[in-house]
């Protein structure tokens, strides 16, 4: 889940990105960035220390900034962050970017859970089925949890929709006890 602070640095940097037209350069930057901090924890150590100030600090990412590589705009995000003591956050800034990135394209994320895997053709008409509900392009992540009997549960944002076999066959059991 993310902050309120991590959605308005997100928020702020998806407007500039959006107006340079590099939006998903950003995110592919400041991706490279997260995989370099967690391969190299001594870095992350420094770059996030409280005692140490910010202007070694921002030497430090001038020297690695370039070698990533990423964009000034990047760059000047990064230190942004590292100014105000958040680049610790950067998990979490990065998902609220996504999150916004999405939301100004239209486009919704899911999670579909089901007893197997299923087939491109069942995807693509699940896809197809939620785009037109929702009226948004439609990304689903897909899931296996043996312990479905059988169906699917879909989940968009806070909806879920509960196709499985045990929701309904609770649903029928409350039908017969209303009966």
């Amino acid at each position: 889940m993310t902050s309120t602070v991590a959605r308005r640095y997100a928020r702020a940097l998806v407007d500039v990105a959006l107006e340079e037209r590099r939006a998903d350069q950003i995110l592919e930057e400041l991706q490279a960035v997260r995989r370099l901090l967690a391969e190299f924890p001594d870095l992350y150590e420094t770059l996030t220390n409280p005692a140490l100030p910010f202007a070694r600090k921002r030497n430090i990412l001038e020297v690695v900034a370039p070698r990533i590589p990423v964009s000034q705009t990047t760059r000047n995000f990064l230190l942004v962050l590292l100014k105000a003591a958040r680049l610790g956050q950067l998990d979490h800034v990065l998902e609220a970017y996504q999150l916004a990135l999405d939301e100004t394209r239209g486009v919704v994320r899911g999670m579909v859970t089901s007893a197997r895997p299923l087939d491109q053709l069942t995807r693509a008409r699940l896809e197809s089925t939620l785009a037109d509900r929702t009226g948004k392009m439609v990304r689903l992540s897909y899931m296996e949890d043996r312990s479905l009997l059988g169906g699917v549960k879909v989940q968009l944002g806070s909806t879920i929709f509960d196709g499985s076999i045990r929701a309904q066959l609770q649903q029928m059991k409350e039908q017969l006890k209303a009966e």
